[in-house]
């Protein structure tokens, strides 16, 4: 079996292989867990990206295999610094082209970026994701 990096982004089939191969069920046949809804998308960041569906199938995935809340807010930490570092070097090479829109453009998005990864921006609702996993009674 191949060993997955914990960082790196797993495409559905490797997910799939995984879930199957930790359920020990047959990896030819669907496995319960994949029938299982997937933990949602904060709202505030399905705003924030709605523009940007790249991002926001990359956040799905990284919350697609999240086997608790804490581990779905970790990821999500973790992937929109992974966003801001790309931003980053986004607006380094606008200013190395001197290129005056797309500093602007990198710059913004950087910004927004910021404002998403932040606890009262992106981050500050957390609730859906919170009852995917507790429900509404908060028991699980």
């Amino acid at each position: 079996m191949r060993v997955l990096h914990p960082h790196r982004h797993r495409s559905a089939v490797e997910i799939f292989s995984v879930r199957a191969a930790l359920s020990c069920a047959d990896p030819t046949q669907p496995s319960p867990l994949m029938d299982a809804p997937l933990p949602p998308i904060p709202p505030r960041l399905r705003e924030a990206f709605a523009d940007r569906p790249q991002r926001l199938e990359r956040l799905q995935r990284a919350l697609a295999d999240a086997s608790d809340f804490e581990a779905a807010r970790s990821r999500l930490q973790d992937l929109l610094s992974a966003f801001i570092a790309e931003a980053r070097d986004a607006l380094e090479a606008a200013q190395a082209q001197a290129d005056p829109a797309a500093i602007a453009r990198a710059e913004r998005d950087l910004q927004g970026l910021f404002v998403a990864r932040s606890a009262n921006g992106g981050l500050g609702d957390l609730d859906e994701l919170w009852r995917h996993f507790h429900g509404e009674s908060g028991a699980r």
